[in-house]
């Protein structure tokens, strides 16, 4: 699942397939054929699978982790996929003045100013989206982006890298602010939790996803043999 790339590596071959992410229910249980990315994407689908009346998909359960994930991963990655941004983008700028309103009391400008440098990124990874607009699509559109850790990580996949390097320096992160400024330490915290979840959730579906399409393969087979054996086929 994980790709060795390395620091200098562009949004180019190891790019141009895709995971099913993390959230993505497959349709009526049965998975469409795709390709799969190794670069563990973790972006949010656009649609999801069918689900029973008053009951969570897990697209709903996991949108705060996602929410705080990519409140944190528009810093920590570069090149992301021009529509991965998608709804998650603007739950931030909900989420984090409702959080900042827990903290009565407390001084939460530091939040507000990280909410302003997050906004700032945003823009950054837009622009940088519409300038590869002229040049044909390389990445999956719901790509969550290269790591700028890779190319102070060498030998370490590009999973490895999001899946324990990245939540480990925002918790650090996290920590060391929490003496100064507890609003902000404690929120890159629980996004630390985000994105780790975020990533350990992709597995997951990622491995149900291959086991539908082993599914898939197995019953061909068996609807391919039944079918020469009818026919009077040679096998």
């Amino acid at each position: 699942m994980a790709d060795p790339g390395s620091a200098g590596r562009s949004c180019s071959a190891a790019e141009t397939s895709y995971q099913r992410p993390a959230d993505e229910v497959p349709r009526g249980g049965r998975s469409h054929a795709g390709r799969q990315d190794r670069r563990c994407p973790l972006y949010n689908p656009s649609s999801h699978g069918p689900h029973g009346a008053g009951r969570l998909t897990f697209a709903e359960v996991l949108f705060i982790p996602r929410t705080l994930a990519f409140s944190v991963e528009v810093f920590l990655h570069t090149r992301m996929g021009e529509r991965y941004a998608d709804i998650q983008a603007l739950a931030v700028l909900v989420l984090v003045p409702f959080y900042a309103a827990l903290w009565e009391g407390r001084d939460v400008r530091p939040l507000f100013i990280f909410l302003l440098a997050y906004v700032a990124m945003c823009v950054r990874n837009r622009a940088e989206g519409l300038l590869r607009r002229r040049q044909m699509p390389i990445c999956h559109s719901r790509y969550t982006g290269v790591p700028r850790l890779m190319g102070q990580l060498p030998g370490r996949t590009e999973l490895e890298v999001k899946r324990y390097a990245e939540p480990g320096l925002v918790l650090l992160v996290g920590g060391a602010l929490c003496t100064f400024t507890p609003p902000l330490g404690v929120y890159l915290m629980l996004a630390a939790g985000g994105l780790f979840v975020s990533v350990m959730a992709s597995g997951v579906v990622d491995r149900q996803h291959l086991l539908d399409l082993n599914d898939l393969m197995i019953e061909n087979q068996a609807r391919a043999e039944q079918i020469r054996a009818m026919r009077g086929d040679e096998p």
